[in-house]
């Protein structure tokens, strides 16, 4: 199992919490086999990203920083309603 420690104003601070990725939510998964897929390759004393409520520095997630697949398709999709969008914006502009 994940556990990590982090400074927090000017306490240390310890958590087994674990965020998600940026779009996809693939950090949710708490089975162990996914755990090990998604962190088993990290190294004690890796430095990662901690993020905490200011107002209960004992609440903290680390953040996924990896980009899975499904993040890359919610990008692509949002960037193909963009176009799209633009596109049809340009076209009644025309008329």
């Amino acid at each position: 199992m994940l556990h990590y420690s982090y400074p927090a104003l000017g306490k240390r601070y310890e958590s087994r919490a674990i965020g998600t990725s940026r779009v996809g939510n693939a950090g949710c998964e708490r089975s162990e086999e996914r755990l090990r897929e998604r962190w088993g390759d990290l190294a004690p004393g890796t430095l990662l990203r901690a993020r905490f409520d200011p107002q209960a520095p004992e609440r903290a997630a680390i953040v996924v920083e990896k980009v899975d697949a499904l993040d890359c398709v919610m990008i692509l999709i949002g960037l193909i309603i963009l176009c799209g969008s633009a596109w049809e914006i340009r076209n009644q502009m025309k008329r």
